[in-house]
């Protein structure tokens, strides 16, 4: 085959794997040692500095993944099998592919692919809300001579 999108198709389904094992550590940690998590600074900024990295990932492995599935459609066409097969490069041979493979479903998991992007920078921004890097940002408002009002119930 002409363009051989296996590896693309291979680090789709390895971010998606340590993705699954990264949310199924960070349930984990979330649901049994929140005490920890919020007590040290470490905690966020790691779970930040992971999802970030997994934002980069996702959009990275989704565009090799889309090159790879428009390999793959060009293979399976017309053109690609008259320029494979050294058959249909003859004088009086005609090569035509009658029959389309249904690439649906490998549409669609480029279609989730991106989606995991915006699904994981979501992620990134809630998680970046829990380091401190956020809460500085709150804090240094208020300096001497300044007041903090309590808000309203």
């Amino acid at each position: 085959m002409v363009g051989d999108a296996a590896s693309a198709a291979e680090f789709f389904v390895g971010v998606a794997v340590i993705c699954f094992l990264h949310c199924m550590l960070a349930l984990l940690v979330y649901l049994g040692y929140m005490h920890v998590y919020k007590d040290s600074d470490l905690g966020p900024i790691c779970d930040f500095l992971v999802t970030a990295v997994l934002v980069f990932l996702w959009l990275v492995c989704a565009s090799a993944w889309a090159k790879g599935l428009q390999n793959v459609k060009y293979a399976t066409d017309t053109e690609g099998i008259g320029a494979t097969l050294a058959l249909c490069t003859g004088g009086n041979v005609t090569c035509a592919v009658t029959e389309f493979a249904n690439m649906r479903t490998l549409n669609i998991s480029v279609v989730f692919g991106f989606l995991n992007v915006f699904v994981w920078a979501g992620n990134a921004w809630f998680v970046y809300k829990e380091t401190r890097w956020h809460s500085q940002k709150f804090v240094s408002q208020t300096g001497p001579g300044r007041q903090q009002v309590p808000a309203p119930i």
